[in-house]
């Protein structure tokens, strides 16, 4: 009868003549993975990088069968050693090799220098990025600088920058504007983030990493002011260096990164902007954020930063503009216009600013999300509904639209479905901010009070200074009686946000079924005083005359 574990005679080779002698059998203690592939190939399978790599860790052996075949296997000792060692290698080779775009080396980029200053600024402002982010409302949040690096598609940016952004857009020199696909890398002791960007046409920066900063060296940056009609290129030296090391780690082990102060004087934001020297060398990046706000930036972490970033095959977070297409400069006035349009509430405007975009951001998720956004503003629940269900088809994982889906079914009045997309949102992302709120909201709709306290806990758990949760909580206690509870809930949210109106006024009616009327109406006067007109105050207006007729009573 034929060996059942020999392979079959296609798979048989007869092996070189050097290596009989070579064949052993398996000894106790090693693991065997058999492969069968013909002799003249290094490797085959759908793994081939991964067997290269194997090979290396042991002789190739042979067994022979009874026929006289042979069939070639690889057996590897103590696997579950050395598999970790190898990935150590092999992640630190990767990540030199990655941002080297492939070439050999320590360090990646290339010997340049440049003639003069004028000839640095022309190939700093080519590859230099203007970053703007935004929120989930399209509002902007923050503005910085970047470049784009070492091979194209790698834009290196401060993580404080980014690491909150829903959409980030970086606008180069010559007026293009790409959308960042997410987060690809990051270096948080160095506050660096290596941003993935899709189709990118810029000619990237490919230079050598500087490893002395020695003082009164010129160093050159990019400053952007806001207001200013353009960027331009400030002169510096070096005045010292500092390492925040790490006591409890091993000095030729420590990894933290080395800063360096100087003494130029680049506005806030020009955060994440790139600073070399006039021989091409990369010193470092404008990451070091100031201790007070609106100061200066003055200090930058060293280049060596960036290849000690994370090397990940994953996003480590995704933006909206994922896999957008870049916006011509011809088109790029059109993005401008829909911003402001946006924040002037001037929604017809802005959504003819989409249409004028042309095909570039059509059928991505960036697309159809700015105009479901559009639309619910407009009161175009339907229409807004459509378009973000558009957007998920495109990105289903995306908490942030499930959660916008939701806000606009609840417009819509129509809580079980609303509550459907809140419970898919928080699947996604258990923290996402404001989702346990409004799906508090729709059980109180729903007059489920029991289920809307619950959810209101979980929302002041994810956010302790999440006020309006305070206030509901403290809706649904008094609801149930508990007013001693309520009261103090009241007081936590009125702590947060002194300007809660209503939280004042629900104060009030919790002090005054208490029998504390000193305390309700101080609340009640509080409550008028922020605003006399609104409908809020002329209740506290009318419970606090109660209170002063009880007492002449």
């Amino acid at each position: 009868m034929a060996d059942a574990t020999a392979p079959q005679d296609s798979e048989r080779k007869a092996p070189p003549t050097d290596v009989l002698a070579d064949t052993a059998g398996i000894r106790d203690g090693m693991l065997q993975a058999k492969v069968a592939v013909d002799f003249v190939q290094e490797t085959d399978g759908p793994f081939p990088t991964r067997m290269t790599i194997l090979q290396r860790l042991g002789p190739w052996e042979y067994e022979r069968y009874a026929d006289g075949t042979f069939y070639r296997t690889q057996r590897i000792k103590a696997l579950w050693l050395v598999i970790p060692s190898v990935l150590a290698v092999l992640v630190v080779f990767i990540g030199v090799w990655r941002y080297n775009g492939g070439k050999s080396g320590t360090l990646p980029g290339r010997d340049i220098k440049f003639a003069n200053e004028a000839e640095l600024q022309t190939a700093m402002n080519g590859a230099v990025g203007t970053v703007e982010v935004r929120n989930a409302k399209f509002e902007e949040t923050g503005r910085g600088l970047g470049v784009f690096i070492f091979q194209r598609g790698t834009f290196v940016t401060a993580l404080d920058l980014v690491q909150n952004a829903y959409l980030v857009t970086i606008k180069t020199g010559d007026g293009v504007i790409y959308m960042a696909d997410g987060i690809d890398s990051l270096n948080v002791p160095a506050n660096l983030a290596v941003l993935r960007v899709r189709e990118s046409l810029t000619q990237p920066l490919d230079v050598n990493i500087a490893n002395n900063f020695l003082e009164n060296t010129e160093v050159f940056s990019i400053n952007s002011p806001v207001g200013a009609t353009g960027r331009f290129m400030l002169k510096g030296v070096i005045q010292s260096t500092r390492r925040d090391t790490n006591p409890m780690i091993e000095a030729s082990d420590d990894l933290s990164p080395t800063f360096v102060r100087t003494n130029l004087n680049l506005a806030p934001t020009s955060l994440g902007g790139p600073v070399f020297d006039i021989n091409g060398q990369l010193h470092g990046f404008m990451t070091v954020t100031p201790k007070k706000a609106n100061e200066q930036l003055t200090e930058y972490v060293t280049g060596d930063a960036l290849i000690r970033s994370l090397v990940r095959h994953d996003l480590v977070r995704r933006f909206a503009g994922y896999g957008s297409r870049p916006i011509p400069a011809s088109q790029a006035v059109a993005l401008d216009t829909i911003w402001t349009a946006m924040q002037a509430k001037e929604y017809g405007t802005a959504l003819k600013g989409l249409k004028d975009l042309g095909d570039a951001p059509k059928n991505s998720f960036f697309y159809w999300s700015i105009l479901a956004w559009i639309h619910r503003e407009m009161g175009s629940f339907q229409l807004a509904i459509m378009a973000y269900s558009k957007a998920l088809v495109l990105d289903p994982e995306d908490a942030q639209t499930h959660y916008e889906m939701g806000r606009t079914y609840q417009l819509l009045g129509q809580t079980t479905q609303a509550l459907r997309k809140y419970d898919d949102a928080l699947l996604k992302n258990a923290s996402l901010p404001n989702a346990h709120r409004q799906k508090g909201l729709c059980f109180l709709k729903e007059s489920n009070y029991q289920r809307a306290m619950e959810t209101f806990q979980n929302a002041i758990q994810m956010d302790a200074n999440d006020a309006e949760s305070y206030r509901y909580l403290g809706q649904c206690l008094a609801h149930f009686g508990r007013h001693q509870e309520a009261v103090g809930t009241f007081n936590t949210a009125i702590q947060i946000n002194p300007k809660d109106a209503i939280a004042l006024y629900m104060l009030g009616l919790s002090t005054m079924r208490l029998g504390q009327f000193d305390q309700a109406e101080e609340a009640f006067r509080r409550c008028i005083d922020l605003d006399s007109e609104s409908e809020v105050a002329k209740d506290a207006r009318a419970q606090r005359d109660l209170i002063k007729r009880r007492r002449t009573e």
